[in-house]
């Protein structure tokens, strides 16, 4: 089973995940924590990552295929 939580910066998203991932059972995935160490790898701050984004879809595209990964498990 895969649950998708989504929602604006700071609306409790993270804090759902763990509830749910506890009381679950389950792994939680961060797809925000996957792109801070994307940016972290390639010695950019989140910020730069995110403004490289609107100008070349490969962060999103590398996080999509993160997600994709880690939903095969």
């Amino acid at each position: 089973m895969i649950i998708t939580i989504a929602g604006q910066a700071g609306s409790g998203k993270s804090s759902v995940a763990e509830f749910l991932a506890k009381r679950l059972g389950f792994k939680r995935y961060s797809m925000g924590d996957l792109r801070r160490k994307a940016a972290y790898e390639r010695g950019m701050t989140l910020a730069e990552f995110n403004k490289l984004g609107e100008k070349d879809d490969f962060t999103d595209r590398f996080v999509d295929e993160l997600q994709e990964k880690l939903g095969k498990k």
